[in-house]
């Protein structure tokens, strides 16, 4: 298992009085950078004083053969996604209701089950903004 960071230093779109609602959005191929099983790939940044609202995973060209993953941040169970299908096109919700609040810079992770190749896949997350000012 090797920890890969594929952030590539995403820029957070600023927010300002009252809207403080914003989306971090990276897109990987993983034909160009391929990850084994098991590997943790580092995905979104996450600034400190964020809630994470909602956890979104879209799969954009599939891996070709049987793939999985998990969407997590280490630090709080359960994952925001347990298990996202990397073969098949769509969209997947992290099943939270609340969100989660971060009070330091984290990252959120992605855990293949299996080795990709193939897969083209877009990270997103909507988040809240929760500095004074």
């Amino acid at each position: 298992m090797s920890v890969k960071d594929l952030t590539d230093d995403i820029a957070v779109v600023p927010a300002s009085g009252l809207n403080r609602l914003y989306r971090l959005l990276n897109t990987i191929d993983f034909s160009v950078t391929n990850v084994n099983a098991a590997d943790v790939v580092d995905v979104l940044a996450v600034p400190s004083n964020t809630c994470v609202k909602d956890v979104f995973v879209v799969v954009n060209t599939p891996e070709g053969s049987t793939a999985t993953a998990t969407v997590n941040d280490y630090t709080t169970s359960p994952a925001y996604i347990s298990s996202v299908n990397i073969n098949s096109l769509g969209t997947t919700q992290d099943s939270l209701t609340k969100g989660r609040t971060y009070t330091q810079q984290h990252n959120l992770h992605f855990v293949p089950a299996n080795n990709l190749a193939n897969a083209n896949v877009t990270f997103i997350a909507f988040c809240e903004d929760l500095n004074d000012n």
